[in-house]
């Protein structure tokens, strides 16, 4: 059994999903959730055992940054002095 803290946007239904858990059975296993419906951030969700994987949310991993040839800025040249 795993707990499962209610973030904002969480449905019942979209827990069971991640989880990989039968609906009805994450509704029993709640019993103490007056209505089912409303579930609120911050609650906790009992969650038993999934048959599948859980979907981990993995840090976002940038792309690697591809080392670019480096291009000279032209080199400006001293402005030449005028003679009077």
């Amino acid at each position: 059994m795993r707990i499962h803290v209610v973030q904002k946007g969480d449905t019942l239904w979209k827990i069971s999903k991640k989880y990989g858990v039968d609906f009805e059975e994450l509704k029993s296993v709640n019993s103490q959730l007056s209505n089912p419906d409303m579930i609120m951030p911050g609650m906790k969700i009992k969650v038993p055992q999934g048959k599948k994987q859980v979907k981990k949310e993995a840090q976002k991993k940038e792309a690697p940054k591809k080392e670019m040839p480096k291009k000279e800025a032209p080199k400006k040249e001293a402005p030449k002095k005028r003679s009077s």
